[in-house]
């Protein structure tokens, strides 16, 4: 929304990506909060080995949502601030989603 073009650039480090914005400068000063990790849970129904008597027990999955706040400002004021979510479901965990066929690795 500047008027002027924008370059991405996404740099790899270890297991993560970094991703750079390039563009015109605005004044605009954006901060993001630290995320908060909600892990997805299922449940199965068990047998008291002992006792013969059923239970729902919950485990945890691969699967997680993630929410972050963006903070848009200028010259300190916050002219912008929205919640950003993202769900995320790792390869090989078949809660909830099909998996057709293995991905290379």
């Amino acid at each position: 929304n500047t008027g002027y073009p924008i370059v991405i650039q996404a740099v790899p480090f270890k297991k993560g990506l970094t991703f750079r914005v390039i563009g015109h400068p605005t004044g605009k000063k954006v901060a993001f909060s630290p995320p908060s990790i909600k892990y997805k849970y299922t449940s199965v129904m068990t047998k008291d080995a002992e006792t013969g008597r059923e239970y729902e027990k919950k485990i945890r999955t691969n699967a997680f949502r993630t929410e972050v706040i963006r903070t848009v400002s200028i010259n300190g004021k916050v002219i912008k601030r929205e919640k950003i979510k993202s769900s995320y479901k790792l390869h090989g965990d078949k809660v909830d989603v099909k998996i057709r066929k293995k991905e290379p690795r």
